[in-house]
């Protein structure tokens, strides 16, 4: 949302297709993720690395698909033929093209071209040699178009083409070790995003007792957090100097946000009734807070002992 926030903001786009080609593996349910980000394409490049370094190759089947997650949500899927920095090789794209054909009997290719993610984008020369290609009758026709454009082509001759249908995880088997890799990364990640969470939920009730919605600070987290996602980052496969500053991050939003939960409990409490007979008790939902006391650094969590006389209804009807 906030990537899509951005786009929206910069350039006046909604952005439709989201766009992951370098991650190496995604959970089931990132379809139902991006639906409801109003994401309706997804492109991927890295499943196809299984088929090159298994021995045996365990070949991911499919370039066009439907996504599906387990509660019905689907995308449309455009894993690449080719790679996400082509170069605009005659030969190779019709190669592409010919494998396109001979497994979804499709004859539009999508070609992810430049100089992919070590600098620059499309360069000169590559530009020059789809202009030239453009001009020769012999070659398919070429475009320059959005990945949109394309997904909406595919949406127009899924009318007449089944597409198959995928509902599983879509797993990158060569990149095992980024689940465990780094794990303090892994752990400090999920830790935050508890907590800033936990900070919106708290701090949008407490507005409506008076206290002024943290905006600013949560907004800042979140973007420190995001930029540590990167997924060279959570994945474990940088360089050490990279956890270095992610620690530091991570001890910077978990301070702002506990910051904002403190403040928001102490607003809300002071307007809780307890007047009455015997001693207040106020409980906050365990579920919500289950990370707050191992980021408040403490041993273990912190545990309240109360003894409560409850007054069930069975009492009720047995009163005069």
């Amino acid at each position: 949302m906030y990537g899509k926030r951005y786009f929206k903001e910069k350039f006046g786009v909604d952005v439709k297709v989201g766009w992951l080609p370098d991650v190496f593996g995604f959970c089931w349910t990132l379809p139902q993720i991006l639906k409801r980000c109003g994401i309706d394409f997804f492109v991927t490049h890295k499943l196809k690395w299984q088929v090159e370094r298994m021995k045996p190759p365990i070949p991911f089947p499919y370039h066009i698909f439907w996504w599906e997650a387990p509660d019905g949500s689907r995308v449309l899927v455009y894993h690449t033929v080719g790679g996400y920095g082509e170069r605009v090789d005659r030969d190779r794209m019709l190669r592409q093209l010919e494998e396109l054909k001979r497994k979804h009997g499709m004859n539009v290719l999508l070609v992810l071209f430049g100089r992919g993610d070590h600098g620059g984008g499309p360069s000169e020369d590559m530009i020059k040699r789809a202009l030239r290609l453009m001009k020769d009758p012999e070659y398919p026709e070429i475009k320059f178009v959005r990945a949109q454009d394309y997904f909406e082509r595919l949406l127009e001759l899924s009318h007449q083409k089944r597409f198959p249908v995928v509902r599983d995880e879509l797993y990158v088997k060569t990149h095992r070790g980024t689940y465990t890799t780094e794990a303090f990364v892994k752990k400090n990640n999920r830790l935050c995003e508890v907590l800033l969470i936990s900070s919106e939920v708290l701090s949008s009730i407490a507005m409506r007792y008076g206290l002024e919605y943290p905006r600013r600070e949560l907004y800042e987290s979140w973007i420190k957090l995001l930029f540590n996602q990167v997924h060279d980052n959570l994945d474990g496969t940088s360089v050490a100097e990279v956890y270095e500053a992610a620690a530091k991050d991570y001890a910077e939003i978990k301070e702002t946000a506990e910051k904002a939960i403190q403040k928001a409990l102490k607003r809300i409490s002071k307007r809780i009734d307890t007047t009455g007979d015997g001693t207040s008790l106020i409980i906050f939902p365990v579920t919500l807070f289950c990370s707050f006391a191992t980021s408040l650094r403490a041993p273990s969590p912190i545990l309240a002992k109360a003894k409560i006389n409850f007054f069930f209804e069975e009492n009720l009807r047995q009163s005069p």
